[in-house]
Parts: C-alpha cells; sequence; structure tokens
C-alpha cells in the first residue's frame, strides 16, 4: 500500500527544478522523474488463542513516482489514525515544520496528487477555483446570497441545456419546457440585480 507524498517533501523538486508549480489553475507539472521516498504505519496485532495480546505500529515504506509529463496538484486531507498519534504530542513549529495544520484537536496536512484524468481536473479546477475564492468549509461547500441564486441558476440551465441536447428532434413540449424554464431563469436573474 502506497500514498501521496506530502507537499513539503514535494518543494525540494520545485526547488530543484524537476517540477514547477502553475499556482492560477493549482497544477504542478512533473517535468522530469520524481522518485519520492514515502512512508506510512499500519496497525498490527499479535493475536494468541484468538485473543489480541498485543497492538502495534509497523511502519511501512514506499517510492511515491510522479512521471514526466504528468499533472498533479495539492489537496488537504484529513490525517489518518498513525499520524494523529504520531503529531498530537508535536510542538506548533514542529507540526509547522512538517507542514502539518491543527485546529481544534484536529489534523490536516497538504499532499500531492496525481490527476488521473485531465478532462476530469480541468472541470474539477472549474468548478474548486471559484469555491476557494469564495468560501470553503472542511468537506462542506458554501455560497453566500447572490451567489448561491447564481450556482442554482447555472444548475438550472445546465439540466435544462442537458434536457435540450439530449433528443435529436425537441418535440414541442420540449421546447416549450424550456422557454419556460429560460424564462423563469431570467426573471429571477433580473431581479437579483
Amino acid at each position: 500500500m502506497g500514498r501521496d507524498a506530502y507537499w513539503v517533501e514535494f518543494q525540494e523538486a520545485i526547488k530543484k527544478g524537476m517540477a514547477r508549480e502553475i499556482p492560477e489553475y493549482n497544477a504542478i507539472e512533473v517535468l522530469v522523474l520524481i522518485p519520492i521516498l514515502v512512508h506510512w504505519k499500519k496497525r498490527c496485532q499479535i493475536i494468541w488463542e484468538g485473543k489480541v495480546i498485543k497492538e502495534y505500529w509497523r511502519e511501512d515504506w514506499g517510492l511515491v513516482k510522479y512521471k514526466l509529463g504528468e499533472v498533479l496538484h495539492r489537496e488537504w486531507r484529513v490525517a489518518s489514525e498513525w499520524e494523529i498519534e504520531e503529531w498530537k504530542d508535536l510542538p506548533e513549529e514542529k507540526l509547522k515544520e512538517l507542514g502539518v495544520f491543527r485546529k481544534d484537536g484536529e489534523f490536516s496536512i497538504q499532499i500531492v496528487e496525481k490527476i488521473k484524468d485531465l478532462q476530469a481536473a480541468i472541470r474539477q479546477r472549474g468548478r474548486h477555483i471559484p469555491a476557494r475564492k469564495i468560501a470553503r468549509k472542511r468537506r462542506k461547500f458554501v455560497l453566500a446570497g447572490d451567489t448561491q441564486l447564481l450556482a442554482n441558476c447555472a444548475d438550472r440551465l445546465a439540466k435544462l441545456l442537458q434536457d435540450f441536447l439530449g433528443t435529436h428532434k425537441p418535440s414541442p413540449q420540449v421546447m416549450e419546457k424550456s422557454f419556460l424554464e429560460s424564462a423563469q431563469i431570467s426573471q429571477l436573474l433580473e431581479k437579483s440585480r
């Protein structure tokens, strides 16, 4: 079992010119093969006659290889059980050095993930870049006021377009429904001015 490299571990590759960050797209371009040694821990148990007599963490190591031409991105993730165990007693300076963020007793760390499907990544960046500019709280996405209205209108227009394009030749009912829906969206947008 492998994992993604921590952002702190990956930054050295950028400093050495092995990769370059493209901040406007929250993306990283790999310029040469980048091997990064990563570690993780796995909970193990010693069982005797059906009973657990000892539990311990076994440290594992692996090599993550980021290949030439791959597109990566940074992402925050919640700390795993072993990371929490390892970081819970560390002072803030050490956590900062490791790239760990602690808030209200919860830990998060920034990792570098490979983007496997470039088309999906483009769509995702299109959603997440505005989301980060507006508001983002953990796993929930919150839009305020008129922005929420605009998001709802965009969703309705996207659904309308899908319905309209889903048929080879739109029927009069589909045309009428599309017209009414467009008129409602137009009125909503007019009111929000």
